[in-house]
């Protein structure tokens, strides 16, 4: 391996550090960096696992909030496949294949863990519904399509947001898992699309005729699935480099972006003890 292929190796050790010490907010940056990495580097062995790594930071990102509890006994059981995912970006076998058997792998561990306790009581796996929900829910975006060119849309956000929850409390297939994934990518790259607008928005049109294509195949590739998740991340990290955050701190303002309530009382109890030592403080002087 060239001294320039190690960077990949440190990226790797960096996001594995992170999400060691629970910074997964680290982590999150990290995996973005890998994937810029792999653009530049043209290395497309990386892109799926740099990807995964990311949705595994914001997942338990929202975990050390939501069920911090849970984090230690939730790492240890995801751990295995992080390692397995991480050996992959230099393994000698590059079947796609494999990459998203690990990355459903991870999906069936960690589901008992995004729960809520009702959801966990009350719902049970129904294979069938998931499929019927995507379905639809596919269909309903290619016939609203034209909404992904108007300004103030939440249409992927919104399909991602059914699809993630769906899985969450029935259960999902390997194509499930598959399309969630590459929503979630289209909606990063089309943040971009829709701040620039003009000609770049048209662009999008490439993309969801691409995925609507794979998910109607009788047959899932898991190659084509892989160059396409590999297309929309190419082209999600030029943009990041073209605009940085300015396009996502948009999207926040959209849709009335707020801090979780659990993150407010922690910042409350943080000023409220600041205040008091400087109050301290100050009688001490006087």
């Amino acid at each position: 391996m060239s001294a320039i292929d190690e960077v990949l190796i440190q990226d790797l050790e960096a996001i594995m550090e992170a999400y060691d010490s629970d910074d997964f907010s680290l982590m999150n940056i990290f995996s973005n960096r890998i994937l810029s990495t792999a653009v530049i580097l043209g290395n497309e062995s990386v892109f799926v696992p740099g990807f995964f790594f990311k949705n595994v930071a914001l997942t338990f990102q929202r975990l050390k909030y939501q069920k911090s509890d849970t984090i230690s006994t939730a790492k240890s059981v995801c751990k295995p496949i992080l390692n397995d995912m991480k050996e992959l970006c230099f393994s000698s076998e590059k079947s796609s294949g494999i990459y998203w058997a690990k990355y459903l792998e991870y999906m069936v561990r960690i589901r008992r863990f995004v729960l809520k306790e009702i959801e966990e009581r009350v719902y049970k796996d129904n294979l069938d519904y998931t499929e019927k929900s995507f379905n639809w829910l596919i269909n309903y975006l290619d016939e609203n399509r034209e909404l992904l060119k108007k300004e103030n849309n939440l249409l992927f956000s919104g399909i991602q947001n059914e699809m993630d929850r769906i899985i969450r409390c029935h259960s999902g297939k390997l194509k499930d898992i598959i399309f969630l994934t590459l929503i979630r990518a289209l909606d990063n790259m089309y943040i971009y699309m829709l701040y620039v607008g003009g000609e770049e928005l048209d662009k999008i049109d490439y993309y969801l005729n691409k995925y609507l294509h794979e998910y109607k195949e009788e047959e899932l590739s898991f190659e084509n699935t892989h160059i396409l998740l590999k297309e929309i991340l190419e082209e999600w990290r030029k943009y990041y480099i073209k605009y940085m955050d300015i396009a996502i701190q948009r999207r926040h303002i959209q849709r009335g972006f707020k801090i979780p309530v659990e993150v407010e009382e922690k910042l409350t109890e943080s000023i409220a003890k600041t205040l008091e030592e400087e109050i301290e403080e100050s009688v001490e002087k006087d």
